[in-house]
């Protein structure tokens, strides 16, 4: 029940400020990214 409604808060937010939210959570979008690149040597770890 919790969930659904952070949910629900966070998508009006969204809906709202969408540059708000972005900002927010840039950091996590980094860090995610970084996780998915290849590697510049092509070595696999």
């Amino acid at each position: 029940m919790l969930v659904g409604i952070a949910e629900r808060l966070f998508a009006q937010l969204n809906a709202i400020a969408p540059r708000l939210v972005d900002r927010g959570i840039a950091g996590q979008v980094d860090a995610a990214r970084a996780l998915f690149r290849p590697s510049p040597t092509g070595a696999q770890s």
